[in-house]
């Protein structure tokens, strides 16, 4: 009874997604766009991947939440699109695209370091978990 009941709620759950991704999908512009990103770190032994082959996209209105294991990349992925790696690492690969308020696509990892703190400032920021 109680694994019918999960499965039910799985199901909804995977349901409800399903139809937001549609409403979002067919009415709301992208406004961020990610196509096959790398990063690396270089080591001693040489350049370690890091994020490998990542792809997605952002409409407006929808809300995102990049979950994964400790390690997996989500900061790595964060900082690479906000231009804030350390500098033992580089994205390597890969297309990031932003259309801002005024429709216009930005090329994110290709932007002039002026125009990108203008961005930063204006259009998104990076917000930090507390620690406990």
């Amino acid at each position: 009874m109680a694994t019918e009941q999960a499965r039910n709620t799985e199901q909804e759950a995977a349901t409800q997604r399903n139809v937001m991704r549609g409403t979002a999908e067919s009415q709301a512009p992208t406004v961020l766009s990610v196509e096959d990103l790398w990063v690396e770190y270089r080591t001693p032994a040489g350049w370690l991947g890091a994020v490998r082959g990542v792809s997605f996209d952002i409409r407006q209105g929808e809300a995102v939440a990049l979950i994964g294991e400790s390690g997996s990349g989500k900061s790595t992925l964060g900082f690479a699109l906000l231009r804030m790696l350390v500098r033992t690492a580089r994205v390597s690969k890969g297309k990031a695209t932003y259309r801002d308020r005024n429709g216009k696509t930005l090329d994110l990892l290709n932007m002039k370091n002026s125009d990108f703190r203008k961005f930063r400032w204006r259009e998104c920021a990076m917000v930090f978990q507390a620690a406990q």
